[in-house]
C-alpha cells in the first residue's frame, strides 16, 4: 500500500505539469494579455449538451507536448457553459456548437478546429496550420504596407488581392 500511494504522490504531479492551463479571463482582458505578450489566442469553446465532447477535449490537453506547445505561443482560453462573455465570442465568430479557434491579436478569426478528440497529435496538426496563416497574414501586412508608402502598380495590388482571398478577407 505504501508503495502505490507512493507512486501516486509521484506521477500525479507530472500529470498536471502536462495539463494546458485555460484562463477564465474575460475577452477583453484575454485580447489585452495577447497583445502584451505577442502570443496568438486559442480558444476551446466547449459544448453546453455533449459533457463526452468535453471530456474527450480535455484528455488530449493532458499532453505534456501540446501543453507546451499551447502554452509557449497561445494565451489559452476555456470558454465553459457559463463563461461571462460566450455569447459575445457566438456573436463575434458566429459559433453554433463546440470546438477549437484560433485567433490573432487583432481579434481576427485564424482558424477552426470543429471537433474534439482525444488524439494530441491532430492539435498539434491545427497549431502548425494556424502558424502558418499567421505567417502569410505577416506578409500581407507587409504587401500592404509597401502598398500604402507609395508602391502602387497594379502587380503589387494583385498581389495583394490574392493573397487576401487565400485568406478569405474581404477583397473591396
Amino acid at each position: 500500500m505504501r508503495k502505490f500511494t507512493t507512486t501516486i504522490l509521484l506521477i500525479f504531479p507530472l500529470v498536471m505539469f502536462g495539463q494546458v492551463k485555460f484562463s477564465t479571463a474575460t475577452f477583453e482582458e484575454v485580447i489585452k494579455e495577447s497583445q502584451k505578450t505577442s502570443k496568438l489566442i486559442f480558444l476551446q469553446f466547449e459544448s453546453n449538451g455533449c459533457e463526452k465532447c468535453n471530456e474527450v477535449a480535455d484528455k488530449a490537453f493532458e499532453d505534456a507536448g501540446l501543453a507546451k506547445l499551447l502554452q509557449e505561443s497561445f494565451v489559452c482560453v476555456k470558454i465553459g457553459p457559463t463563461h461571462p462573455d460566450r455569447e459575445l465570442i457566438s456573436s463575434l465568430y458566429n459559433i453554433q456548437g463546440f470546438g477549437s479557434f484560433f485567433i490573432d491579436q487583432q481579434k481576427t478569426l485564424l482558424h477552426t478546429y470543429l471537433t474534439t478528440t482525444t488524439r494530441a497529435t491532430s492539435y498539434k496538426e491545427q497549431v502548425e496550420i494556424v502558424f502558418n496563416r499567421a505567417g502569410e497574414e505577416l506578409r500581407l501586412n507587409e504587401m500592404e504596407k509597401q502598398y500604402n508608402s507609395g508602391e502602387k502598380t497594379p502587380g503589387m495590388l494583385q498581389l495583394i488581392l490574392e493573397k487576401r482571398k487565400s485568406l478569405y478577407l474581404q477583397t473591396d
